[in-house]
C-alpha cells in the first residue's frame, strides 16, 4: 500500500522518502513543498551542498589521458566531518552496456573518453566527460541523499561542476539504474613521519626481528630463504607488478626489471609525506630488494622477485586502466597496490568498478594485494539509523572482494599499529591479514648511497605480503593465485594483533612466510636430525685421555645447526658447529647427549655412551730381581716403580707398600717406592717380595721370589760412591745417559777389596737386567747344599743375563764409564736399580744398591 509524504527541500535540511520518483529529482527550487509516492517509510537526513571556490585540491591537475592531451583539472569535496577527497572535474565512470551508454551520452551531451572491455554481465566501463550545467545545490543534495544513504551535514565543493557531476550520477542511478561513480584521485598509504632515528646499516637481515622465526612477530622470512635455497628453488623467478609512484633505479632493484607507461627516476607528484617522492621505490624494495649484495636493504622476495613497475599516481580511471593493461600484457604472478581511495559518495558504483578491474587481473592469474590505509580506522565500521545499519565509507581497492587487503602491526611487538586500518569482519571485503607496518628502506635513493632508515605505513605491509606470495610461487610454480592465498591464509599465525573485542581472534591473521613456503614445498617442519659421528657408542678411554665430539645437526631446511653437548656426569661440554675436544673426563659411564634446536624451537637429539676408566697403577720392581740370592746379614734394598697409566705419573709414596711373605705369612712391611729391610731381619729361606699400590682406579701389585742365604764368616761391605742426582736423568739424543760408576769395598778377612772383584749390574723396573762391568777376579756365590728350603745351587744373578754385557768385561771395575738409556720396550722412562756386587776370598758376595730414573725427552 502506498503512502504520501511531504518533503521540504532546502540547503538547511532535507527529509527524503526512500524510493522517491523521478519527478522530484527535477525539483530546482531552494525551498519547495511537494508530494511523492513511495512504498517505504521516510528516512530523515540533514545534508546541504555548498560551493566554496577557495578550496584547492592536493594538486591542480593530472596528466591527460593520452600523450599530447592537455592536463585534466582536479576538484575537491570536503565532507561534513572535515575529511577531503580530490577528483577529476567533469569526468564520470559509467558501467553500462553499449545501448545504455549511448542513452547516457545523449541525455547529458557527454563525450566518451575511454572504455574498458565488458565483464561477465556484458557491462563495460566507460570514462565520460560531461559539460557544466547550472545546478542548484539543493537538487544535488536531494539527488545524492536519495541515491545513497548515509549523507548528512554540510558538504563543500570547490567547483560548481561537481554539483553537475553529483546530480548526473545520482539521477542516473535513480532513474535508469546505471552505476555511475566519480573519478577519484588516489592517495598513497605511507605515513608522513615514516623515518625514525635509527640506522640499521650494521645489522644483518638475519638479525631483523621482523624477519626471524619465533618471538612476537614470527614471519620466518630468513628461514624461508634458507628453505628455498636448500631445495634449489631460487632460480624460479617470479614477476611482481608494483603499481605506485616514484621509481628511482638503484643497486637494490632486481636486475630483471622494467617500467611501463612512464620513465624511471620520475618523482611521485602526490603529497603523502616523506618518502612520497620515491614512494614506489620503497614499496618495490620491501617486496624484492636484492639480498646479500652489500647494499641497502633486503626484500622479502629478494631471491626470486623481478620487477614490473607501473607509475600509478593519478586518478582512479587512469591508474586502474594502466594496471589492468599491464597485467594483461605481462601476466605477473603478484600485483601490489599501496595506494587507495576513501569513497563516501556513490560507494556502490565505485566498489563495483574496482571489483571489475581487479577481477579481470585475477582472471589473468595475478594475486592482488592492497594496503589497508593509515587512518587507524575500522574499514568495516557501519553507521546506524535505528535498526538500519550501513557502511558509510569505502576503502578501495582494500575493500574489493578480489584484492587481499593487508593491515600493519608493529614490527617489534606484532601488535596492531595505531595508525593502521583494521577490519574485524575479516571477509573478502575487509582487512584479511597483517604484516609489519614499518620496514627498513633506503634513506634516499637519489643519493645513490646504501644508508637505510625505517619507513612506515600499510604501503609496506602490503608489498611484504606480495613478497611472501612470490616466495610461495617460487616454491611451487604450479600453484594458481587462489591456491597461493589459501596457503598464506591457512599458515598464518592467529592472534596477537589486538584484543578480541576489537578484532575477533580468528580474524587476526599474521603472515608466516616460513610456514607458507614449507607448505608449498611439501616440507614437514620436523625436528632437527642429530647424528653423533665421534666418538662411537661404547668408546672407552682413561680419565686423563681426551676425546673429540663430532656431530651434525640438520634442520628441516637442510641447514646445519649448532649442537649443544652434555654429559650425564660432567654436565655441559660446550656447543657450536665445530668439533669439540673433551679433556680429562670424570671416571664412569657417560651418557653423551647432542641436542640441536631449530628456528621453530623444535629440538632433536642423539645419545651415545662413553666409558671413562680410571685404570689401576702399574707396579714394577727394579730390585731385588727375581730369584736373587741374598745374605741374611745384609740390608735388603727395595726399589720399586709405580705408574698411573692415566697420568703417566707415579702414585703418591703413601699409596705404595712392600710386603715380605714367607710360607703365606707376611713377615715384614714397609712403604714408599724406595725402602729397605735391615740385615738380620730375614732368616735363611725362600721369600716373596710383594710391591703393592693403589689409586682411584683400583689396586695393583707385583712380586718377585728371592732366597736368603746363611752367612758363613763375613760378607764383604760394598759402597757405591757415585753421587747420583736427585731428579730424573733426561736425554733426547744418542744412546742414553753417560754415567761414571764408582765404589769401594772391604772385608773383615781380606781388608780392602780391589775393583777386579767388582761387578756392576743394572736391573730395570720391568725385570730387564744388564751386566755393566765384571772384574776379572769376581766370583759368584755358591748356594750351600744344606739350604733349608731345598733350593738348587745357583748364583747371585739368576738367571744369568741373556743379553751379552753391553760394555764387555773389564779387569778393574772400581770406576767404570757406562751409558744407560731406556730398557728394551720401555716407553718414556725406566727406573734402574744400580747394583754393586763385591766377592771375597770366601766366595761370599756383598752388595750396595742405588736407583736412578732415566727419562727420554726431546730437547
Amino acid at each position: 500500500m502506498s503512502s504520501r509524504r511531504r518533503i521540504i527541500i532546502g540547503l538547511a535540511g532535507v527529509v527524503l522518502a526512500a524510493g522517491a520518483t523521478a519527478g522530484y529529482l527535477a525539483s530546482r527550487a531552494g525551498s519547495v513543498e511537494a508530494t511523492v509516492t513511495t512504498a517505504s517509510a521516510a528516512v530523515e537526513t540533514d545534508l546541504s551542498l555548498v560551493v566554496d571556490e577557495t578550496l584547492t585540491p592536493e594538486r591542480e591537475t593530472v596528466p591527460g589521458l593520452a600523450e599530447g592531451d592537455p592536463p585534466r583539472p582536479l576538484g575537491r569535496i570536503v565532507y561534513g566531518d572535515g575529511e577531503t577527497a580530490d577528483l577529476v572535474l567533469g569526468e564520470l565512470i559509467v558501467a553500462a552496456s553499449e545501448e545504455d551508454l549511448a542513452g547516457f551520452l545523449e541525455r547529458h551531451d557527454g563525450t566518451l573518453l575511454d572504455s574498458s572491455p565488458p565483464d561477465d554481465l556484458d557491462l563495460g566501463e566507460h570514462l565520460v566527460r560531461v559539460p557544466l550545467e547550472s545546478v542548484d545545490p539543493a537538487r544535488a543534495a536531494l539527488g545524492l541523499a536519495t541515491a545513497e544513504e548515509g549523507h548528512a551535514g554540510e558538504y563543500q565543493v570547490s567547483d560548481p561542476l561537481l554539483l553537475t557531476m553529483i546530480v548526473i550520477a545520482a539521477e542516473e542511478k535513480t532513474n535508469h539504474g546505471l552505476d555511475v561513480s566519480l573519478n577519484w584521485l588516489s592517495a598513497f598509504d605511507a605515513v608522513s613521519d615514516g623515518h625514525v632515528a635509527e640506522d640499521p646499516n650494521t645489522k644483518d637481515p638475519f638479525e631483523w626481528s621482523y624477519y626471524q622465526v619465533g618471538g612476537q612477530v614470527d614471519t620466518g622470512v630468513v628461514a624461508a630463504w634458507q628453505l628455498l635455497d636448500y631445495y634449489g628453488k631460487t632460480g624460479n623467478e617470479v614477476e611482481i607488478l608494483i603499481a605506485d609512484g616514484g621509481f628511482f633505479e638503484n643497486n637494490d632493484f632486481p636486475d630483471d626489471r622494467k617500467i611501463r607507461f612512464d620513465q624511471w627516476n620520475e618523482a611521485n607528484p602526490g603529497d603523502c609525506g616523506d618518502p612520497c617522492p620515491w614512494h614506489g621505490t620503497s614499496v618495490a624494495l620491501t617486496a624484492m630488494a636484492k639480498i646479500d649484495n652489500g647494499f641497502g636493504t633486503a626484500g622479502v622476495a629478494g631471491q626470486v622477485g623481478t620487477l614490473i613497475a607501473v607509475q600509478a599516481h593519478g586518478d582512479f580511471w587512469t591508474e586502474m586502466r594502466k594496471i589492468k593493461r599491464a597485467v594483461d600484457e605481462e601476466r605477473p604472478a603478484v600485483v601490489n597496490m599501496s595506494f587507495g581511495w576513501e569513497v563516501k559518495t556513490f560507494r556502490a558504483a565505485s566498489q563495483d568498478s574496482v571489483d571489475r578491474h581487479i577481477k579481470a587481473m585475477r582472471n589473468d592469474g595475478a594475486l592482488v594485494f592492497a594496503a589497508a590505509g593509515n587512518d587507524g580506522k575500522d574499514v568495516d565500521a557501519r553507521a546506524c539509523i535505528g535498526n538500519h545499519c550501513y557502511e558509510n565509507r569505502l576503502h578501495i581497492p582494500c575493500e574489493s572482494k578480489y584484492a587481499i587487503c593487508v593491515g600493519g602491526y608493529d614490527p617489534e611487538t606484532g601488535w596492531l599499529h595505531q595508525s593502521s586500518n583494521y577490519g574485524p569482519v575479516g571477509d573478502s571485503r575487509s582487512v584479511q591479514i597483517y604484516a609489519p607496518y614499518c620496514v627498513i628502506a633506503l634513506h634516499n635513493p637519489v643519493l645513490g648511497a646504501s644508508d637505510t632508515d625505517w619507513t612506515c605505513g600499510t604501503s609496506f605491509s602490503s608489498p611484504f605480503l606480495a613478497g611472501a606470495a612470490a616466495l610461495v610461487e617460487a616454491a611451487d610454480p604450479s600453484l594458481d593465485d587462489d591456491e597461493i592465498w589459501e596457503i598464506l591464509s591457512e599458515t598464518a599465525n592467529v592472534g596477537g594483533v589486538h584484543f578480541d573485542h576489537l578484532i575477533p581472534t580468528e580474524q587476526q591473521l599474521r603472515v608466516n612466510v616460513l610456514d607458507a613456503v614449507a607448505r608449498a614445498l611439501g616440507v614437514s617442519q620436523t625436528a632437527p636430525v642429530v647424528t653423533i659421528q665421534s666418538p662411537t657408542n661404547g668408546f672407552e678411554l682413561g680419565v686423563t685421555e681426551w676425546f673429540e665430539l663430532v656431530g651434525t645437526a640438520i634442520d628441516f631446511k637442510g641447514q646445519p645447526l649448532s649442537i649443544s653437548w652434555k654429559s650425564s656426569i660432567d654436565g655441559s661440554l660446550g656447543s657450536g658447529l665445530d668439533p669439540r675436544a673433551v679433556f680429562e673426563p670424570s671416571a664412569g659411564t657417560h651418557v653423551i647427549t647432542a641436542t640441536a634446536v631449530d628456528v621453530n624451537g623444535r629440538s632433536g637429539s642423539a645419545t651415545i655412551t662413553v666409558e671413562v676408566v680410571d685404570l689401576p697403577p702399574e707396579m714394577s720392581i727394579s730390585w731385588p730381581t727375581s730369584q736373587s740370592l741374598l745374605y741374611e746379614t745384609e740390608d735388603l734394598d727395595l726399589v720399586g716403580l709405580s705408574e698411573d697409566p692415566d697420568t703417566y705419573q707415579s702414585i703418591p709414596e703413601d699409596a705404595v707398600t712392600w710386603e715380605i711373605v714367607r710360607n703365606g705369612q707376611v713377615v715384614f712391611t714397609t712403604g714408599g717406592h724406595i725402602a729397605g729391610v735391615p740385615g738380620g731381619t730375614l732368616t735363611p729361606g725362600g721369600y716373596t717380595v710383594v710391591l703393592r699400590g693403589g689409586d682411584g682406579g683400583g689396586d695393583a701389585e707385583t712380586s718377585v721370589d728371592i732366597t736368603i742365604l746363611e752367612v758363613v764368616g763375613h760378607i764383604p761391605n760394598a759402597v757405591i760412591t757415585t753421587q747420583f742426582q736427585d731428579g730424573p736423568y733426561g736425554y733426547g739424543g744418542g744412546s742414553g745417559v753417560e754415567l761414571t760408576l764408582k765404589g769401594l769395598a772391604s772385608d773383615f778377612e781380606d781388608g780392602v777389596i780391589p775393583g777386579t772383584s767388582f761387578r756392576w749390574i743394572a736391573s730395570s723396573d720391568d725385570g730387564h737386567v744388564e751386566v755393566l762391568c765384571t772384574g776379572s777376579t769376581f766370583s759368584e756365590p755358591v748356594v750351600p747344599d744344606d739350604d733349608e728350603d731345598g733350593g738348587e745351587p745357583g748364583f747371585a744373578i739368576s738367571p744369568s743375563p741373556t743379553i751379552p754385557p753391553v760394555f764387555g768385561t773389564f779387569e778393574d771395575c772400581g770406576a767404570v764409564d757406562v751409558t744407560l738409556g731406556l730398557a728394551p720396550g720401555a716407553v718414556g722412562q725406566t727406573r734402574w736399580a744400580i747394583v754393586l756386587e763385591v766377592s771375597d776370598s770366601d766366595g761370599q758376595v756383598g752388595r750396595d744398591v742405588a736407583e736412578i730414573l732415566v727419562v727420554f725427552a726431546v730437547p
